[in-house]
């Protein structure tokens, strides 16, 4: 295994990590009470319609991943629509936060048990 030195000008890449885990039996509550309006923003709310439980549970565990990988203060549950995910091939997604120049998140869906979960990635 080689070793690169880094010159004096090149900083260090640093990575945060954000995972979350979500059942899904408690996210099928959220569909018959109509919550969706507070953690989907509306491209996300246009493209899903009324989603089904797994993918909704998918995309909340996206966002919290993607919050605590972020580093942010809490910003209540209505936090949630100023991150937008968008799916990928197979089970990868982007996260980003709509009105910051923060950068965004590369992550992976996993479903386990009856539970959905999320994991992120940010490159700062």
């Amino acid at each position: 295994m080689s070793r690169t030195a880094l010159s004096k000008t090149q900083s260090p890449k640093t990575f945060s990590v954000g995972i979350d885990l979500v059942r899904v039996n408690r996210v099928k509550s959220w569909l018959s009470r109509s919550r969706l309006v507070r953690v989907l923003t509306p491209r996300e709310s246009a493209k899903f319609g009324r989603p089904a439980a797994l993918k909704l549970a998918r995309y909340l565990a996206a966002k919290e991943a993607f919050f605590k990988a972020s580093g942010c203060a809490w910003l209540g549950i209505e936090g949630f629509k100023q991150i937008e995910v968008t799916a990928g091939r197979k089970d990868r997604f982007t996260a980003r936060w709509l009105k910051s120049d923060r950068p965004a998140g590369q992550g992976s869906f996993f479903d386990f048990d009856g539970h959905a979960g999320a994991q992120v990635i940010i490159k700062t």
